[in-house]
């Protein structure tokens, strides 16, 4: 989470994690695949992984950035989803459906929702005993805040609905493929351990993620890579190496599909302070 004062124009860019933008002050043309809206003062944006908006024209703008890494995402997500409002707002689609929503929140949740950021700032600046903890549940209280206010004011098509069994499948999908970053895992694999058949696992896994299970599992895999690239000195090939990739070659291909820029370009703008790819919040 920080605070970006005079706000300089940005080129149309997007990023792997959940971003919450507060309007404190100005104004800025939002361009998005719907469309420009004309930010002012107490608008909130909600933006989904891999979708892209810039910002033109902007006037004394002045924001708050909370940029929330996907496993926080997917590790609260049974209780977030039971937030009136969160699932049309936060629930990842496919590229060609989703657009950031823009809310603008009254007087009284202009104030919450700004003390509330302001708060997971001096826990990320301060890093007292339990900052981590602080951190994310003033994350997640701010993600709490944004639905509430987006009640009545976005009209997004509802997250497809599954059985339980298919429901808890997904879930057991995603953890088992977290916990193995480090294998090429198959489809049929990842079916048996979670008892479910793989037609049906990839219909459901699909329409919950957005994406298919090996897409996904490439996804994630680009993610560590990222903040192995940012936060170690291994090299690109131990970074691959650690991954389980066999080739160097694949593993930059899959990298750059998913991130835009190749695992060394990454790196040397990460380095170069140039990136606009920030940090997000759980990848620390």
């Amino acid at each position: 989470v920080h605070r970006i004062t005079n706000h300089a124009a940005v080129a149309p860019h997007d990023h792997i994690f959940h971003e919450v933008v507060y309007v404190e002050s100005g104004t800025a043309d939002h361009n998005t695949p719907i469309g420009t809206d004309r930010l002012r003062p107490g608008d909130v944006i909600v933006i989904q992984p891999m979708v892209w908006h810039s910002y033109v024209a902007p006037k004394n703008l002045s924001i708050i950035n909370c940029l929330i890494d996907s496993r926080v995402m997917r590790r609260y997500w049974p209780l977030l989803s039971r937030v009136s409002g969160a699932v049309d707002l936060l629930h990842v689609r496919s590229k060609r459906k989703a657009a950031p929503t823009v809310l603008h929140a009254a007087p009284a949740q202009q104030r919450a929702i700004r003390d509330r950021l302001a708060s997971v700032m001096n826990e990320l600046h301060e890093q007292r005993d339990g900052w981590q903890a602080g951190a994310v549940v003033g994350v997640l209280d701010v993600l709490i805040m944004t639905a509430r206010i987006g009640l009545g004011q976005t009209r997004r098509e509802p997250a497809p609905a599954v059985s339980n069994r298919a429901e808890q499948a997904v879930l057991d999908a995603v953890s088992y493929i977290e916990t193995h970053l480090d294998q090429q895992l198959r489809l049929p694999r990842i079916a048996l351990h979670v008892h479910l058949s793989a037609a049906h696992l990839t219909r459901s896994f699909t329409k919950r993620m957005g994406m298919g299970l090996i897409a996904f599992q490439h996804r994630l895999r680009s993610e560590e890579a990222c903040r192995l690239l940012r936060t170690t000195d291994m090299d690109v090939t131990a970074v691959a190496g650690q991954l389980g990739y066999g080739e160097i070659a694949y593993f930059s291909r899959c990298f750059r599909k998913h991130i835009g820029v190749s695992p060394r370009a990454y790196r040397k703008q990460h380095r170069d302070g140039a990136s606009s790819i920030q940090a997000p919040l759980g990848s620390r």
